[in-house]
């Protein structure tokens, strides 16, 4: 039986957009921990849609977007 809780890990933003949710999202498609797999998967599509829309900042998409799937 544990003495105590453990302690939270706080949740780094990540290097690129510098965004904690875009670190959770990313964590949240990892499998069998390959952070890197999912990394290249996650930026991939960041590009797709920078290629897309034609902007340099998805950015402003990221936050609308994943504030609506993280709730559930």
């Amino acid at each position: 039986m544990r003495r105590r809780r453990p302690e939270k890990r706080q949740v780094l933003p990540d290097p690129v957009y510098n965004n904690v949710l875009v670190t959770k999202f990313v964590n949240y498609v990892m499998e069998c921990g390959k952070k890197g797999v999912a990394e290249k998967i996650f930026y991939g599509a960041m590009e797709m849609i920078k290629q897309k829309t034609k902007t340099d900042m998805p950015g402003i998409y990221l936050n609308r977007h994943f504030k609506l799937c993280l709730k559930y």
